[in-house]
C-alpha cells in the first residue's frame, strides 16, 4: 500500500495529473491492479474461512453474512413515521406508534364471520391410540446444574430482554445466583405460575423494505429476559421428550424438530413425483399458505388441545400462566413506548413458542383421507397421485374442504393469494 501511494506521488510530479501516458503512470496502474487483486483475493479468503468456521452456527452465520453485506442493523431504526396523515419524528411518538400499530396488527387478519364449533374427536382419537388414558404428563422440578449449564450457555451477544440482564453478566455470576434461579423456577412450577417480568418482551421494529416511513414495512423483533429461557428450555425440553416417546407428534410435521429439517421434505417430494411419473401418473399439489400463523393461534384452544394430550391440571395451569398477560414494550433508540398486551399467538422469541405451534397444527393432517400433507411448522403442502390430471384437480379440490374448514374451526386464516396449485406431467406424454 506505501509503495502504491510513493508511485503515486511520483507519477504524479513526473508527469502531472494531465499527462497519464508516461513510464511512470504505468507502473503506478500495475502495481495498483495487483494490490486491487490481492485485496479481493485476501477477502474472499476471509469471507469464505468465516463460513465455514460459521457451519452449524445460525446465529454467528448471519453475524458474518451481515458483515460481507455490509448491514448496518442501526439503520432499521427509522427517523419518522408516517399515520393518519401526520408524519411523526421524535424517537418516543415512533415507539408509541409502532406499539400501536404492533398491538392492532393481527385484528384485521382475524376471522370476522361466525366460527363453527371446534370438534377434537379425530384428535381425541388419534391420541387415545397412542396412549393409555391414565398416561399423563406434569412438569418436573429442575435441579441446579440444569440451570447454571444454561446460564453458561448464552453467547455474550445475546440480546438483552427489558430486564437489561446480559448473558455476560448471568454467566459470571452463574455459580451464586444459579441456587436462586433454581428456587424460582420450581416455585413457578409448583404454584402454577410464570413470574410477570419474564413475560413481557422489549420489540424492535426490523425494516423489510419499501417506504421508510410506512409502519407495514417493519417487521417486529421480540426479545425476551434471558432468565426465562432457562425456565422455558427445561418445560420444552421435558414436554418434547413426552410427546416423542408417546408418539405424539405427526410424522408430517418437520418443523422444529430433532433430526428433521427441511431438507428431508425436500427430498421426500421429489421422490414422490419422480416415482409416480415412472409408474405413468399424474401427480399435483397445493402450497398452502396462512397468514399470521404465529401470531393467530387461539390461546382457548391450544390449552383444550393440550388437555387432550394428556397434560395434568398443575401443567395446565402452568401454561395457562405462560400464555395470560403477556406484554411488549417497542424500543426505538433509547426511548420506550407503553406497554401493550398480547392476546393470541405462540410468544415470538420464546423456546416454548415454536413446540406450542407445531401441537396447535398437529391435527391437520388426520382431516385428510385421500392425500397427502407435509408440514414444515406453519408452510405445508399437499399432495396427490392419480391416472388422469382430472382425477388429481378433483382430488386436491375435494380435500381442500376439510382444510378450509379445519382453518376455520382453529381461527386461522388461509391466504387465497400465495395458495397455489402445481402438475407433473408423466413421461409418457411429454
Amino acid at each position: 500500500m506505501k509503495k502504491r501511494d510513493w508511485l503515486l506521488k511520483e507519477a504524479i510530479n513526473v508527469s502531472g495529473k494531465a499527462n497519464r501516458n508516461t513510464e511512470e503512470w504505468r507502473h503506478y496502474r500495475k502495481v495498483r491492479n495487483e494490490v486491487v487483486c490481492l485485496t479481493n483475493r485476501s477477502k474472499q479468503e476471509f469471507y469464505r474461512s468465516s463460513i465455514e468456521e460459521n457451519e452449524g452456527h445460525p446465529g454467528k452465520m448471519w453475524n458474518s453474512i451481515n458483515g460481507i453485506l455490509k448491514c448496518d442493523k442501526k439503520s432499521s431504526s427509522p427517523r419518522s413515521i408516517k399515520e393518519d396523515r401526520f408524519e411523526i419524528k421524535d424517537s418516543h411518538g415512533i415507539a408509541e406508534s409502532f406499539c400501536r400499530y404492533f398491538a392492532n396488527i393481527t385484528s384485521e387478519f382475524m376471522v370476522k364471520t361466525p366460527i363453527p364449533k371446534t370438534s377434537f374427536h379425530k384428535l381425541k382419537k388419534f391420541i387415545e391410540s397412542k396412549c393409555l388414558s391414565d398416561t399423563k404428563f406434569s412438569i418436573p422440578t429442575v435441579d441446579i446444574d440444569f440451570v447454571k449449564s444454561q446460564l453458561l450457555k448464552f453467547e455474550t451477544n445475546a440480546a438483552v430482554g427489558l430486564d437489561y440482564l446480559g448473558a455476560k453478566i448471568l454467566g459470571c455470576a452463574a455459580p451464586v445466583i444459579a441456587p436462586h434461579i433454581t428456587r424460582i423456577i420450581n416455585l413457578s412450577i409448583s404454584m402454577s405460575s410464570v413470574p410477570l417480568c419474564w413475560k413481557r418482551a422489549r420489540v424492535t421494529p426490523i425494516f423489510k423494505g419499501g417506504d421508510f416511513t410506512d409502519r407495514s414495512c417493519y417487521s417486529p423483533i421480540s426479545v425476551l429476559p434471558l432468565l426465562s429461557k432457562v425456565l422455558e428450555r427445561h418445560v420444552s425440553e421435558k414436554l418434547y421428550s413426552y410427546l416423542t416417546v408417546n408418539q405424539l407428534i405427526s410424522n408430517n410435521q418437520s418443523g422444529f424438530r430433532k433430526n428433521h429439517s427441511c431438507q428431508s421434505l425436500l427430498i421426500k417430494l421429489p421422490d414422490f413425483l419422480l416415482h409416480n411419473m415412472d409408474q405413468g401418473k399424474f401427480s399435483g399439489l397445493t402450497m398452502l399458505d396462512l397468514r399470521k400463523a404465529f401470531d393467530l393461534v387461539d390461546h382457548s384452544l391450544l390449552l383444550q388441545k393440550l388437555h387432550l394430550y394428556g397434560l395434568d391440571d398443575q401443567a395446565l395451569s402452568w401454561f395457562t400462566s405462560y400464555l395470560k398477560d403477556r406484554e411488549f414494550q417497542v424500543k426505538i433508540k433509547n426511548e420506550l413506548s407503553s406497554k401493550a398486551s398480547i392476546k393470541s399467538g405462540v410468544p415470538q422469541g420464546s423456546i416454548l413458542g415454536p413446540l406450542l405451534f407445531i401441537i396447535h397444527m398437529n391435527d391437520l393432517p388426520l382431516h385428510l383421507n385421500d392425500t397427502q400433507i407435509d408440514m414444515f411448522a406453519d408452510d405445508s403442502t399437499q399432495y396427490v397421485s392419480r391416472c388422469s390430471v382430472q382425477s388429481v384437480q378433483e382430488q386436491l379440490s375435494t380435500e381442500m374442504l376439510p382444510i378450509i374448514q379445519w382453518t376455520e374451526t382453529n381461527k386461522m386464516v388461509l391466504n387465497e393469494q400465495k395458495t397455489k396449485a402445481m402438475y407433473s406431467i408423466n413421461q409418457e406424454s411429454v
